[in-house]
C-alpha cells in the first residue's frame, strides 16, 4: 500500500518539482531556508496526499502547501531582513505579506493557462502569429491590416477563420494540457 502511495506521489511530483523548488527559492527569506522549506513541503504533501481530491489540481495544491511553509518559516525567522526592505522597488517579485491563498491558487492556474496558450501559439506560422498580433493585440481592423500587409480583406477573413480552426484543433489535441 505504501509503495503505491510513493509511486502515485512521485508520478504527480515529477512535472512540477522544478517549478516548486524555484518558487520556494525565490520567496524564501532568509534564502538559506530554501532547502528546509522545500523538504518540509514535500514531506507534508506526501503525508497528506490522501487529502488531494483532484489529481488535476495537484500543482496548485502542492504550491499552496509550499506557500504556507514559506510564510511559516518566514515568520519564524522574521528577525532577518525582509526582501521587501532590501528591494522596495520590486514588489512584483515578492509574496505580499497578506497573501490570500485563493489568489495564489488563481495565479498558479493562470500561469498554467498562459503556458498552455503559449504552447498552442508556438505551433502557428509567423504569418498567422503576425495576423493575431495585428488583430487582437493592436486591435486593428481587417481594412487596416490589409493596408499594412498588402493583402485583400477577404483573404484576411479566411486566414482568421483558418487560424481559429487550427487553434481549436491544437487545443483539442492537447488532452493533458501539456
Amino acid at each position: 500500500m505504501e509503495q503505491n502511495k510513493s509511486k502515485f506521489f512521485i508520478r504527480l511530483c515529477e512535472p512540477v518539482i522544478d517549478s516548486l523548488y524555484a518558487y520556494i527559492r525565490k520567496h524564501s527569506n532568509p534564502p538559506f531556508l530554501c532547502n528546509d522549506i522545500y523538504q518540509t513541503t514535500l514531506l507534508l504533501a506526501y503525508e497528506n496526499i490522501d487529502s488531494l481530491r483532484d489529481e488535476a489540481k495537484f500543482k496548485s495544491w502542492i504550491f499552496t502547501i509550499g506557500h504556507r511553509e514559506i510564510v511559516r518559516f518566514n515568520k519564524k525567522y522574521k528577525k532577518e531582513a525582509l526582501i521587501s526592505d532590501i528591494f522596495p522597488d520590486h514588489p512584483e517579485n515578492l509574496i505580499p505579506c497578506d497573501a490570500d491563498i485563493r489568489s495564489l491558487e488563481e495565479q498558479i492556474l493562470l500561469e498554467e493557462e498562459k503556458e498552455k496558450v503559449s504552447r498552442w501559439l508556438s505551433q502557428l506560422t509567423d504569418t498567422e502569429k503576425q495576423f493575431l498580433k495585428y488583430y487582437y493585440y493592436d486591435e486593428k481592423t481587417y481594412s487596416e491590416i490589409s493596408e499594412e500587409v498588402h493583402t485583400k480583406q477577404g483573404t484576411l477573413r479566411v486566414l482568421h477563420h483558418r487560424i481559429l480552426k487550427k487553434l481549436e484543433k491544437i487545443a483539442k489535441g492537447d488532452k493533458d494540457g501539456k
